[in-house]
């Protein structure tokens, strides 16, 4: 298998037929455990689940990064419209849906509609240009 992903989800989907626990399920059972060094974890694993070397030490590591995963993503609009500018949010996301309903409309092959909507487009424009003092 030369795709090394590919190859570390079917050695997963292996074990948790072998163990009958899920990826998550195995993690919780390490952290349960209390044990922080993968090489004790692959240890316990192997003693209570009677896996292999390579099939433990793949589960210590994933459980390892799975625990140290860094948190949901911070929407990005959320830093940009904080504070005094947070009313322009509502207006970015009008944008939003009018661009997306300029697209659908231009998507469906109807020029005359698409440029009737354009002046609104501008307008969204520079009214958050105009409240983020910046003109792009």
């Amino acid at each position: 298998m030369s795709d090394p992903s590919a190859a570390t989800a079917t050695q997963v989907r292996n074990i948790e037929a072998k163990t009958g626990k899920s990826l998550a399920e195995l993690a919780a059972m390490i952290a349960a455990s209390g044990l922080t060094k993968v090489s004790e974890q692959r240890s316990h694993l192997m003693q209570t689940l009677g896996l292999g070397y390579g099939d433990a030490n793949a589960v210590a590591i994933l459980a390892k990064q799975a625990a140290s995963a860094p948190a949901a993503a911070v929407d990005p609009l959320d830093a940009l419209y904080s504070g005094k500018k947070a009313p322009l949010r509502v207006l970015h996301l009008q944008q939003v849906a009018l661009l997306r309903e300029w697209r659908g409309v231009l998507a469906s092959g109807d020029q005359a509609s698409a440029d009737a909507m354009l002046p609104d487009m501008l307008i969204s424009i520079n009214a958050i240009a105009s409240g983020l003092r910046t003109t792009g």
